[in-house]
């Protein structure tokens, strides 16, 4: 069964599962400007709705324009490619 709630280590872990680089301290701030929804657990503790996170992804990716979607595959390719190398 599939967790429904993760921490802010547990949605680490996933986006960079994902393959997405995202770090801690990103989260935390995209909660705080509240760009991604999140829920207080006992007060303190912040857990992230693994469908409120998968929206954050899609808004984050839809935020770029055609030319910086294809400036940005092109380096993803380069850094690929530079990788199979070494």
């Amino acid at each position: 069964m599939e967790k429904i709630y993760l921490t802010i280590n547990e949605a680490v872990e996933y986006l960079q599962g994902l393959g997405l680089p995202v770090k801690k301290s990103t989260l935390y701030k995209q909660t705080m400007d509240r760009t991604i929804k999140f829920y207080r657990f006992g007060g303190q503790k912040i857990v992230i709705k693994i469908d409120d996170l998968k929206d954050w992804i899609e808004s984050r990716f839809e935020a770029f324009t055609e030319d910086q979607y294809e400036m940005a595959k092109t380096v993803a390719e380069s850094a690929r490619n530079k990788e199979r190398r070494s």
